[in-house]
């Protein structure tokens, strides 16, 4: 399984308890890389841009919360799709657009410098996305919008709004 903008790695164990014993982990950030590490959920980590990951085709592909830091979608999707071999799948996850998009929201981190850091998040309608898929030769099977069952005490909006969305699209075989 490849993780696609990997960040720390909180996905490595899921990968891990779900079967996949071979995971391997991509980010741009060196920072993120070295916490992924050190979780020791992976086989290997490169650093890489999620718009060229040099890999061949693999069974599944991760990427979680990282589309919406880039503006334009179709480089992303042409990556992460070129990814997926045939009957392989691709989970993509990204901040839900309405969520996004009423809160005019942006991810925020705490750097090793221990300075806060914001990023303009890109709102890329799920539509889209699907359509994008769908033109690459991908074919969503599952799409879900969750959200929050109950309010959070700084946000207590959130209960109304879906928070994410994410969905599950396979390279259908001939």
């Amino acid at each position: 399984a490849l993780d696609v903008a990997c960040g720390t790695g909180r996905h490595a164990l899921l990968l891990q308890a779900r079967g996949w014993m071979r995971r391997f982990g991509f980010d741009l950030s060196q920072q993120m890389l070295l916490q992924a590490k050190a979780s020791g959920g992976y086989q290997g980590l490169a650093l890489a841009d999620l718009r060229a990951i040099p890999c061949h085709p693999v069974e599944l592909v991760v990427c979680s919360l990282a589309i919406g830091h880039l503006d334009r979608l179709d480089p992303v999707l042409d990556s992460l799709c070129g990814l997926v071999r045939r009957q392989g799948d691709l989970v993509l996850t990204d901040l839900h657009p309405l969520l996004a998009s009423t809160r005019h929201f942006q991810r925020a981190f705490r750097g090793a410098d221990g300075r806060n850091h914001q990023l303009p998040h890109t709102v890329h309608p799920l539509k889209r996305v699907i359509a994008g898929l769908k033109r690459r030769g991908l074919t969503p099977q599952l799409i879900t919008e969750p959200a929050p069952e109950r309010s959070l005490p700084h946000e207590p909006v959130l209960p109304q709004l879906p928070l994410v969305w994410a969905l599950r699209a396979r390279r259908l075989g001939d």
